[in-house]
């Protein structure tokens, strides 16, 4: 008997456990936003977020998004660019971190404690250091140039930034420049855009033709889309913070040409399958894509909505109030609409669809259509179209202001989402089932 085995694994199998105890903590935090969002859904109706609406964002943002992210890419390095971790161990070191930020950041915005925010902010921050220092021997010396790489090089120098950059909502801004500006919601859409939507997109186009037995596309078209995305991205902040909405405009505009780029890059490699039909985890994530260049477009006109002068004061009448929160009083419908799109209609349903075509990946191939194989994507299929009802009844509802279609709203994305965790949990016992894994030590061959 061999008495090191650990070296007979693949790297893909060495990071399938790490990788999991992320994307199952995803899930779980996006079954409490949903439980948070069911049981008190009025605050997406007032101008002004209130605590619960800050921990309510940062609950979906690093709970359920960044969570994701992180065992999205742990499962795609070493299974999709076949190379491996620097250490498992550093992967369970990262999640406490992480969880523990995570906790911390909430509880710092209900109870507006500045010290807990402080150490909320250290670890977060040390989580994102061991995440990059873990997958730091994989960007080195690469074989040729890789778009989906490059998108995840950009992903983690947003990371770093914006893990130092502390809180979102935290009592005083992270610089002196800062203080007095729309940080905030600058830091909202930077974080989105340039973490999860860099992440999602370069994965996606490693992912999907693994998953659907198709070339990797080489055109010149995803570099282009890195470029001008990224490129709009750096120029956001600023414009977003300091109320330059004209600047803000052309930042909007050159991220929007990113997206379409990366659309028409991305849609071109999906049509390149042999197959005509689509696996339905495929289609959420090619739907939740179709969704991003109207983020950009979003952007556009609430920049344009704030550059309507305001009506010149009554005499007499009382001064504005002062803001009571880090977001400006001032917050449209369309900023809400903003932020809701970019959660629930893209960030949510391309974390699970990237972890569905992973699991249907890792399944071996199969003639025999049985009702078991196809059980699991009928339950996505029912979860999804239950996810999507939410997300349609709850964005025009919020923008509206009328309370009884967000809650209707709710309880449909409360119905989806308990329904991807249940899926998750089904088909990963039916992929243990169908392939127990590796010979057990005993029966290796040694040399």
């Amino acid at each position: 008997m061999n008495p090191d085995t650990t070296d007979l694994q693949s790297p893909a199998e060495s990071a399938s456990a790490e990788s999991k105890l992320f994307l199952v903590t995803s899930l779980v935090f996006l079954v409490l936003a949903c439980l948070m969002l069911a049981g008190r859904p009025g605050f997406l109706l007032t101008p002004v977020l209130t605590g619960h609406g800050f921990s309510w964002l940062l609950l979906m943002l690093y709970g359920c998004g960044l969570s994701g992210i992180f065992g999205l890419v742990y499962r795609a390095f070493p299974k999709i660019f076949d190379v491996p971790l620097l250490s498992a161990k550093f992967v369970y070191l990262h999640y406490g971190f992480h969880i523990a930020g995570t906790l911390m950041a909430i509880a710092s915005v209900l109870w507006a404690d500045a010290q807990r925010a402080q150490m909320a902010t250290t670890f977060l921050a040390a989580g994102a250091l061991i995440f990059v220092i873990n997958l730091g021997g994989a960007f080195r010396n690469p074989s040729r140039p890789d778009v989906g790489r490059a998108y995840l090089a950009a992903s983690m120098v947003w990371l770093v930034i914006m893990a130092f950059l502390g809180l979102p909502f935290a009592p005083e801004a992270p610089l002196p420049s800062l203080r007095g500006t729309d940080w905030s919601a600058a830091w909202l859409v930077f974080c989105f855009a340039g973490v999860v939507l860099n992440t999602l997109m370069g994965l996606s186009l490693r992912v999907a033709p693994k998953s659907l037995n198709i070339p990797e596309a080489r055109s010149g078209t995803s570099w282009y889309a890195l470029i001008f995305s990224n490129a709009g991205l750096a120029w956001m902040f600023p414009a977003i913070a300091f109320r330059s909405m004209g600047f803000l405009i052309l930042c909007s505009s050159l991220y929007l040409v990113g997206t379409l780029l990366y659309l028409a890059a991305f849609l071109s490699q999906i049509q390149s399958r042999p197959k005509t039909s689509l696996p339905w985890d495929a289609k959420i994530l090619v739907t939740s894509f179709w969704t991003v260049p109207v983020l950009a477009c979003l952007l556009l006109v609430a920049a344009k909505a704030r550059m309507i002068p305001a009506v010149a004061p009554v005499e007499g009448a009382l001064p504005p109030p002062e803001p009571t929160g880090p977001l400006p009083v001032d917050f449209l419908p369309v900023d809400g609409a903003l932020l809701l799109t970019t959660i629930l209609a893209v960030m949510a349903p391309s974390v699970v669809a990237l972890a569905f075509q992973f699991i249907r990946m890792d399944k071996p191939a199969t003639s025999d259509p049985a009702s078991r194989e196809r059980l699991p994507e009928l339950i996505l299929l029912a979860a999804y179209f239950n996810y999507a009802t939410g997300v349609l009844l709850v964005i025009p509802g919020a923008w509206a202001g009328i309370d009884r279609i967000v809650s209707l709203g709710t309880i449909f994305l409360l119905v989806g989402t308990l329904g991807f965790l249940g899926n998750f949990f089904y088909s990963q016992s039916a992929k243990r089932q169908k392939n127990p894994g590796i010979c057990p030590p005993e029966t290796v061959p040694t040399a």
